[in-house]
């Protein structure tokens, strides 16, 4: 979408206005990830909060890596078809997640 939106007038524009909000989305993210993590145990904040990034490293160098792959074995569509699929199984996560162990608010 974000390539089809360049080829617009105002395009460059837009999508300048967009990615900034998918930004400023992003970086919320975190803040509200580690809050819940603190709550789930205050006493062993320091490794809670260190192991949520070490998580977050790892699971940037393996993003990057199934892009690659992606890249290599079907183009550039390949790799929004790779984060189609993986963004549907980690909805499937999410569902099956709350299914099981219910929604418990921190």
């Amino acid at each position: 979408m974000m390539a089809a939106l360049t080829f617009l007038d105002w395009g460059p524009w837009l999508g300048g206005v967009i990615l900034f909000l998918w930004a400023l989305q992003g970086w919320t993210i975190g803040v509200s990830q580690q809050s819940r993590l603190v709550g789930l145990d205050p006493s062993r904040m320091q490794v809670l909060l260190s192991l949520n990034a070490a998580c977050m490293y790892v699971g940037a160098a393996f993003g990057s890596t199934l892009a690659g792959i992606a890249k290599s074995l079907g183009g550039t569509p390949g790799i929004g078809l790779a984060a189609v699929g993986l963004g549907l199984v980690g909805l499937a996560h999410v569902a099956l997640s709350l299914r099981l162990g219910g929604r418990r608010d921190y």
